[in-house]
């Protein structure tokens, strides 16, 4: 391998890590935000056990698909010992967290960490569940995102191989994300 290869190849393998590492730190962030949420609307609720049922929310909310719903029984469950009042306000707050969180704010945010579009974030995600169950749900969208970062940097090297530099979609080099 000449130096200039493994140049080459030691920028993409950083670049491949960067994409991976911002996912994670997306889908905490994604979590953390659908906590603080479920937390905030249950003390405006005047629910018992907020931070308590906040906390499972956010930690079961960092797994795709399973874990919202593992929270959302945990929280029934804790909720049922207080009260079927309470029960039902945790329920439609909940439902209503994870339908704005699976289809707006998740794939916003993991869009923004990998640079796949939402569309695509979701398409990894269900690809993935199909492909390799609860890890292929896990790793299915860095994998994606690697895939087309990959791509996309095969595609410029030939369209700038072939003098058509002006068709390239350059794009920054993943940066590791500072909030």
């Amino acid at each position: 391998m000449t130096p200039e290869h493994a140049k080459t190849l030691g920028s993409t393998l950083r670049e491949c890590s960067t994409i991976f590492s911002n996912y994670f730190t997306g889908k905490i962030l994604d979590s953390f935000l659908v906590g603080l949420a479920c937390f905030i609307l249950m003390a405006i609720f005047g629910l018992p056990f907020a931070l308590m049922v906040s906390v499972v929310v956010f930690i079961t909310n960092i797994v795709p698909y399973f874990g919202p719903i593992v929270g959302a029984i945990i929280g029934c469950l804790i909720m049922l010992m207080t009260g079927w009042k309470e029960l039902i306000i945790f329920l439609i707050i909940d439902i209503v967290l994870q339908q704005v969180d699976g289809n707006l704010v998740g794939p916003k945010i993991i869009g923004n960490t990998t640079g796949l579009r939402p569309v695509w974030v979701l398409f990894a995600i269900t690809i993935g569940a199909w492909a390799g169950g609860f890890v292929g749900m896990l790793f299915g969208v860095p994998i994606m995102a690697i895939i087309s970062h990959l791509v996309e940097k095969w595609m410029n090297r030939r369209l700038k191989a072939k003098g058509l530099e002006e068709m390239t979609t350059e794009q920054e080099t993943p940066q590791t994300i500072s909030y």
